[in-house]
């Protein structure tokens, strides 16, 4: 319980080797599977919220090493593909999408005064014991090329306006600062399910209105 800002710091890293996981082999292969991809999941199915990662089977081993090397203290167990549908149950789902170009960076941790996802965990600690509750992040690295376009997209706009405003300094140093970092492709994905679909409607709305303040 409580938000650790080290942990952030060791989690920054591990995402920027993740950013180094690509495919490798022929160019086919790419085409045809693209980068690894990686999931990350927060999930309540009537018992109590967790926690999971999810990746093909071919780099389990890599991303293994990784997490035990940054989080010494871990402990990383396989488990079977959780099922959170049950018969009967109304099943429904939204994904988040970005409002302004990807270049336009989101709030990160340094910008709350508390946990970031408060708010989502306050939404999945009510999840019932009929209920289920589910958000998936599912990243794979981003181009290599993304943060070169990135960067002079971000300077072709530092003319002292931008669509005929005047443009945010400040902003303008996040997007730089966001161009630098490594950056993924991500798919956010809300699931809630209950008996009946005005309460499974009424859990996902809930679970939206948690990344309100991204």
């Amino acid at each position: 319980k409580g938000f650790a800002p080290e942990l952030v710091v060791l989690t920054e890293k591990l995402f920027k080797i993740l950013s180094s996981i690509r495919s490798r082999g022929r160019f086919i292969d790419y085409f045809i599977y693209e980068e690894p991809y990686v999931t990350f999941e927060i999930m309540n199915e009537g018992h109590g919220v967790e926690f999971y990662i999810a990746f093909p089977r071919k780099i389990e081993q890599q991303i293994t090493k990784y997490i035990y090397s940054i989080f010494s203290d871990a402990e990383v167990i396989k488990v079977p593909g959780t099922n959170p549908f049950q018969e009967g149950q109304r099943v429904v789902f939204s994904t988040l999408a970005l409002r302004k170009p990807a270049t336009t960076p989101l709030p990160t941790f340094d910008r709350f005064s508390g946990e970031p996802l408060a708010e989502l965990f306050k939404v999945l600690e009510t999840v019932e014991h009929s209920q289920s509750g589910a958000v998936q992040f599912v990243i794979r690295p981003a181009p290599l090329d993304w943060n070169e376009r990135a960067l002079r997209e971000v300077e072709s706009s530092a003319t002292g306006r931008e669509n005929g405003v005047a443009y945010d300094v400040s902003l303008q140093e996040q997007r730089r600062d966001k161009a630098s970092r490594p950056v993924f492709y991500t798919n956010i994905r809300l699931m809630a399910t209950a008996p009946s679909e005005r309460a499974s409607y009424r859990l996902l709305h809930a679970l939206e209105e948690s990344f309100r303040s991204m």
